[in-house]
């Protein structure tokens, strides 16, 4: 039922592909999880500028790639850091 609530206020959506798949399995190859790094490559796919998670293995992994990655995977806490920061820089 949250998944359903969560895909009805969803207003883009990615579409699994090959090239989506290949670029999972590059993600996979640096060491993140096989649902991590799909979730991951998704995000890159919809140009998401973050992939915000609770995960503290996913985000431990991915600081050791993230120059490979093209979304920045941090913590809530990082993200709301990072929000704050803007705010205040473009005050």
């Amino acid at each position: 039922m949250r998944v359903k609530t969560y895909l009805g206020i969803a207003k883009e959506y990615v579409k699994l592909s090959d090239s989506l798949i290949r670029r999972a399995n590059e993600i996979i190859s640096l060491g993140i999880k096989d649902m991590d790094g799909l979730h991951v490559a998704m995000a890159e796919e919809g140009e998401a500028k973050y992939f915000v998670t609770c995960d503290d293995d996913i985000i431990n992994e991915a600081k050791k790639f993230q120059e490979n990655l093209k979304v920045k995977v941090c913590s809530v806490l990082e993200f709301l850091e990072e929000v704050v920061r803007y705010v205040e820089d473009n005050k």
